[in-house]
């Protein structure tokens, strides 16, 4: 029974007297799963009779129990099982003693612990290779073999090429003569190319490699005039026919224009689509070239100071012929 006194022992809340009595069950209990061994319990202390000095929290599977003095209680459950349901009752104490258990809380599942992943490794971009452009090898030129033109025979040295009878010349004044009937001191019409070395010695303008004229540098030749210094009649076996209506001996020099070099180049060393320059200073290809066999009669001519002049309107090289000097015997000079 109650026990009334002074103020030396616990008074009951609100009143003026001491009652001695255990403290009210706790209130609102409440448990959280904290890891696989560890429950959180929380609680409110009864809010009526006597205040508790101390809290008891017990497991309803095992028996575990945590002891504190406010909410909430950590209790160690030391065989929680994964899967097992487990409620809580809390208990109040003071020095009287220990108080009813409370309502159970609510049942809570423990977990089977699962640590938390490792951080990812630091992030590695993937290797990408420096950029290597395709190997493309330096250009080198296709091999070009250097002209070498087709063997000729060495002229006839009492004489050397020259046009057939009846092969039209210009004239200085503009007209056309047979080469049969040209005169000495007769005029000419000749041309004057940049850089030719004039002159009848055929080893400063002969072999292309000796003197040539780039196809750019053409352009600064000119018309001019020269003199008719000797002439000759000869007999000769075979000739060639150039553009059918050109009639020459093979060792003659015509101006020619081959891939881009002009050059002087013997009758039988021309080819089709070689370049030939007119009266005009105008390109004429060579569409055609035939020869003739049989002994014909040709006109050797020499012109002076300009060796050069323009026969059957192409320009061509003079043939070197020493006045009073007599006419070789015939000889062959186209190949067939």
């Amino acid at each position: 029974m109650p026990i009334i006194g002074t103020s030396s022992g616990d008074s009951a809340r609100g009143e003026g007297f001491l009652y001695l009595q255990v403290p009210q069950a706790p209130i609102n209990v409440s448990a959280t799963v904290i890891d696989t061994q560890h429950v959180s319990v929380s609680f409110t202390p009864a809010p009526y009779g006597p205040a508790a000095r101390s809290f008891t929290v017990t497991s309803s599977v095992g028996g575990w129990t945590a002891t504190g003095t406010s909410s909430p209680i950590t209790v160690f459950i030391n065989t929680l099982s994964s899967g097992q349901s487990y409620s809580f009752t809390v208990t109040a104490k003071n020095k009287i003693g220990s108080s009813i258990s409370s309502n159970s809380s609510n049942s809570v599942v423990p977990y089977t612990y699962v640590p938390p992943p490792p951080p990812p490794p630091p992030y590695v971009p993937p290797y990408v290779p420096p950029y290597v452009p395709p190997y493309v090898p330096p250009y080198v030129p296709p091999y070009v073999p250097p002209y070498v033109a087709p063997y000729a025979p060495p002229p006839y040295t009492g004489g050397g090429g020259c046009f057939l009878v009846g092969t039209p010349v210009l004239m200085a004044d503009g007209s056309y003569r047979g080469i049969e009937t040209l005169k000495v001191a007769d005029q000419l019409m000749t041309a004057v190319i940049p850089t030719y070395p004039n002159g009848e010695n055929q080893r400063l303008w002969y072999p292309a490699s000796v003197w040539s004229l780039p196809e750019s540098e053409i352009g600064g030749t000119t018309l001019g005039l020269t003199t008719v210094v000797a002439t000759r009649k000869v007999l000769m076996t075979g000739h060639y026919v150039i553009n059918d209506d050109i009639l020459v001996t093979g060792e003659h020099f015509f101006f020619i224009n081959r891939s881009g070099i002009w050059q002087f180049m013997n009758v039988w060393s021309i080819l089709e689509g070689d370049i030939m320059l007119n009266n005009e200073l105008k390109e004429v290809p060579v569409r055609s070239i035939t020869t003739v066999s049989g002994i014909t009669n040709v006109i050797q001519l020499t012109v002076g100071p300009n060796d050069l002049f323009f026969g059957s309107n192409i320009l061509t090289h003079n043939t070197k012929v020493n006045p009073g000097e007599p006419p070789p015997a015939p000889t062959t000079t186209a190949t067939f």
